[in-house]
């Protein structure tokens, strides 16, 4: 009889054990997508000083962390140009940018930073500047995604052609009656929108 064992509860050999530890932190570690709270959402990125994004849903207010390269998690305290929830965290193909899609009061807002500006500044006392924002109101975005490093495709009707780079807004009709959404092309470098084709 083992005096170390509890009664009812059954004895596991470390032969057995180890194999069984091994096992659950591979699989941990082969699927990092799988988050054991069911507010938190986990974003990988291949970049070599941050692995993910970390997303953490409570009330509207959501905090965004990321888990550098010691595999440390760490909250941004700094403000960010963004509403309340976040909607989408999506990391650009090569990694050296990150989309933060947020939205208060019904209001969406995207934001670009360069991934660096995040993991240098995330405990700035104020806030921390954007590469670029875009404000879809009275409108929104959808089915957003990256094309290239540089360049983003979305759904909206607004006209962006008419865009105005101080209030980072594109055009609304004045009648009333919404106008259908159109595929859009950013181009993030040159700072335009075309329609895509």
């Amino acid at each position: 009889m083992d005096p170390h064992a509890r009664p009812g509860l059954p004895r596991v050999h470390a032969r057995t054990a180890l194999p069984l530890v091994l096992l659950l932190l591979t699989s941990c570690a082969t699927n990092p997508a799988v988050m054991p709270y069911g507010n938190v959402e986990l974003v990988p990125v291949k970049n070599p000083d941050c692995s993910a994004f970390i997303v953490i849903r409570q009330d509207w207010n959501h905090r965004l962390g990321f888990v550098d390269a010691d595999n440390n998690l760490t909250i941004i305290t700094a403000d960010l140009d963004a509403n309340g929830a976040i909607e989408a965290v999506l990391p650009s193909p090569d990694c050296g940018k990150v989309l933060i899609l947020s939205s208060g009061e019904g209001h969406q807002f995207l934001a670009i930073y360069e991934v660096i500006t995040i993991l240098d500044g995330y405990d700035s006392p104020g806030a921390l500047p954007a590469m670029t924002t875009l404000d879809p109101y009275p409108d929104s975005l959808a089915d957003i995604r990256w094309i290239d490093e540089n360049t983003l495709e979305f759904m909206s009707a607004l006209d962006l052609v008419s865009f105005d780079p101080e209030q980072r807004r594109g055009e609304w009709p004045l009648d009333s009656e919404a106008p259908p959404a159109r595929k859009w092309l950013w181009h993030l470098r040159f700072d335009c929108f075309e329609e895509a084709p």
